[in-house]
């Protein structure tokens, strides 16, 4: 694909080049023609030509007059190179001309030549409004040299009387400045005629201008072939000028005069060229390929050696065995699955061992269960004894203390770590606050409002004990006026939100930024404070970085508790 590409690649870029190489040679030609067809202009528009040509065709001094235009012809062409000849032939059907080869007094070097009648040449060009181009083929000079002309012919005009033609004057052009308009690129590059030239055929086929001045006059088409690319290289082939089936054509028409210009380019050497870099890469790559190839398998053969011995530790691992071989592979992605391997085998026996540990430790504390199981049995029939001997002795306030005892104790020693919906949470605060204040004999009062919309969020037992415990004991312990504690719960963008305040002693600025800083990292400890350092690991633990702890105090002002937590709505 990629050398096909490459060809195709190659093509179009000759092909433009061809293309643009025939364009300059289109456009260097129109301006030499340009440049000849002016000359041809300022011949058939000058009066005094018109004037002689007026009584030549009148029969006034036609001898003289003859000298005269010859003459004028001749001056017209001086110091021309390339302007071989000029011809005038009268509408009295009179020819009159000026000959380089010739001389002035002896017949034309091309009429007589010429492959198409004179007739033909003067009524076409007579019809025609434009300058008519033909070719056609000259004799020798005095010295036998053949040239080899192009003529360009105009219609000779009445400044008097447009419409009346008195005849028609004709340029005629030597057919080597075609030639080196032609091929003046390649000539400039040094190509060779064999590898590439260019040359021009009129509108009939006939070669106008060639490199080589034998075949002018010959007809392109004159092969089998009815196609102009196909007739060019026949051509070509015919004449032994190039061999080889990489002949490229490329031609380009001229629709103002009718010709068409063709370059033709050997391509064999361009293909030649490719083809050995093309068999340079397929032997780079064969050696390549086979070097890869012997790489590959010597690593994949220590690879899979390695391999084997890694699966081989690790069937020994599966039979209860857990060890690794010392033999450590020399691949280093290998080596680093050894060495993961080890670490885990390692780590493997670690957690076997602490397995070991933590089922012997479960036994033990399964065994101090059941031994304790009878405690809170017989702590709650214990306090309910109490109660009724209080309720038979009419101590009915020391029943209401120990009826509530026992409603606390059972709550949180039940399940401490289940979820429970808010409302239940607050009964047992109720209770606990209503404990506290005949603990203190009344010195405080409390309110706890619970919004409706958080009534069934759920939440973990005891998280809210250990802030209200920590304002009655340490908040309100040196206040003489009426104390109070206010706690609140609502809901708000998606958080359960808890606020705990106090009209407290507050705490100093140290004691503050250190709870604060243990909020943030449950891993710190503070003495004195367990059930605080107890309560931020619970709500890290169940809420992870979810959970919003805000503490604010002030000496004397009282503490302010906010906690926001994650909305989970209950059944």
């Amino acid at each position: 694909m990629s050398y096909y590409n490459n060809i195709n690649m190659i093509k179009h870029t000759m092909d433009d080049f061809s293309q643009q190489n025939l364009m300059q040679t289109q456009k260097s030609l129109q301006m030499t023609l340009a440049a000849y067809d002016y000359m041809l202009y300022q011949i058939y528009t000058d009066r005094g030509i018109i004037a002689i040509i007026d009584n030549i065709n009148n029969g006034h001094e036609t001898e003289k007059n003859r000298i005269e235009l010859t003459n004028a012809l001749s001056t017209f062409i001086y110091g021309q190179s390339y302007v071989q000849a000029v011809s005038v032939i009268t509408d009295s059907g009179k020819i009159f001309f000026f000959d380089r080869l010739k001389g002035y007094h002896t017949e034309t070097s091309w009429l007589k030549d010429s492959s198409i009648p004179i007739a033909h040449i003067y009524k076409q060009t007579l019809s025609m409004d434009k300058t008519n181009m033909f070719s056609t083929k000259s004799s020798a000079d005095f010295s036998g040299q053949i040239y080899y002309y192009c003529h360009i012919a105009h219609s000779i005009m009445d400044y008097k009387d447009v419409k009346h033609k008195k005849g028609i004057i004709i340029l005629s052009i030597n057919a080597d400045v075609l030639n080196k308009i032609s091929n003046v690129t390649l000539s400039s590059q040094a190509i060779p005629l064999n590898e590439g030239f260019c040359f021009i055929v009129d509108q009939n086929n006939n070669i106008v201008s060639f490199p080589q001045a034998e075949f002018i006059g010959k007809n392109l088409l004159s092969t089998d072939s009815h196609d102009i690319r196909s007739a060019c290289k026949e051509f070509v082939k015919n004449n032994n000028l190039m061999k080889g089936d990489n002949i490229d054509v490329q031609f380009l028409n001229d629709e103002n005069i009718g010709w068409k210009f063709i370059r033709v380019s050997d391509t064999s050497n361009i293909m030649n060229y490719i083809n050995k870099q093309y068999q340079m890469t397929a032997l780079i790559i064969l050696a390549m390929s086979i070097l890869l190839g012997s790489i590959i398998f010597f690593i994949n053969k220590t690879v899979f050696e390695s391999l084997n011995r890694l699966i081989k530790n690790m069937k020994i691992s599966e039979c209860g065995k857990v060890m690794m071989n010392n033999r450590m592979p020399i691949i280093t992605e290998i080596y680093m699955i050894y060495q993961n391997f080890n670490h885990m085998l390692l780590h493997i026996n670690e957690l076997i061992a602490q397995i070991k540990y933590i089922t012997k430790q479960q036994k033990d504390y399964e065994i101090k269960s059941l031994e304790m199981q009878i405690n809170p049995h017989f702590l709650y029939n214990s306090l309910d004894m109490v109660n009724w001997m209080a309720i038979d002795a009419g101590e009915y306030q020391i029943s209401d203390a120990v009826h509530s005892l026992a409603q606390i104790l059972r709550y949180s020693i039940a399940d401490i770590n289940a979820p429970v919906p808010i409302k239940e949470e607050v009964v047992w605060l109720h209770r606990y606050l209503h404990l506290q204040q005949m603990r203190f004999k009344g010195s405080f009062d409390y309110q706890i409002s619970l919004s409706e919309d958080a009534e069934h969020c759920i939440i973990y037992k005891m998280i809210l004990q250990p802030f209200v415990e920590n304002a009655i004991l340490h908040g309100l312990k040196e206040i003489n006026e009426m104390n109070w504690i206010d706690v609140k719960i609502w809901t708000q963008d998606n958080l359960l939100y808890i606020s705990i305040k106090d009209n407290g002693s507050g705490m100093p600025a140290d004691v503050l930024a250190n709870i604060i800083k243990m909020a943030e990292n449950p891993q710190l400890s503070i003495k004195g404070k367990i059930g605080l350092y107890n309560v931020f690991n619970r709500l890290k633990f169940y809420y992870q970085d979810k959970v919003i702890i805000k503490f604010e105090s002030q000496i004397k002002h009282g503490t302010s508790i906010s906690i926001g937590i994650p909305i989970e709505e209950g059944h």
